[in-house]
């Protein structure tokens, strides 16, 4: 049951974050920084906190790659994926789907003589190939089942791809030391 994620296992949304990231790059295991920078008021970077490595799961390749082509799979509707239908017919049509890769979960509360609703998961990341530019977590305690929390991620990803789909690199302006 633990290997399933059911019983004593206990886990936070940023632990899922950083393993599903590093199932999208390959087995690195960053540390988790909630602030990049700290600016003052008048632009000067006070703290910077660079990318550090926690751990290295070492695997096989093809253990990343069948991992990657499970959570694909998870997204397709072709594939009959938990989540393939709950994504919205435009997400599909503007090809956001095709970009994603993730992974629904539903782990119970308390025990069978307790009636609480399970906690719905979705973890998700982007771009489906190469190391992964945008991981999300929906944790909703609950929600019942993963595929309810879909939809929150859905709404992010189009925010996150209409960005990128509107902001040419040469109109991007450099906010205090913070690439575009």
């Amino acid at each position: 049951r633990t290997g399933i994620g059911q019983s004593i296992l206990l886990v936070t949304p940023i632990e899922a974050v950083r393993y599903v990231s590093a199932i999208a790059n390959g087995g690195t295991v960053y540390n988790a920084h909630i602030v990049k920078n700290v600016v003052s008021s008048g632009g000067e970077t006070l703290v910077s906190t660079e990318p550090s490595v926690f751990n290295k799961i070492d695997a096989p390749e093809e253990y990343w790659t069948a991992i990657r082509r499970g959570m694909a799979g998870v997204v397709s509707p072709e594939d009959g994926g938990t989540a393939g239908d709950a994504f919205s017919e435009e997400f599909e049509q503007l090809g956001y789907l095709a970009k994603i890769s993730g992974k629904t979960g539903s782990a119970q509360v308390g025990n069978v003589t307790i009636d609480i609703q399970n906690t719905s998961w979705f973890v998700s990341y982007t771009p489906r190939e190469g190391e992964a530019e945008l991981v999300i977590v929906i944790c909703l305690p609950s929600g019942y089942a993963g595929v309810w929390s879909v939809s929150a991620a859905e709404e992010i990803y189009t925010y996150y791809f209409n960005k990128q789909d509107s902001a040419a690199p040469e109109t991007l302006v450099d906010i205090g030391g913070i690439a575009p």
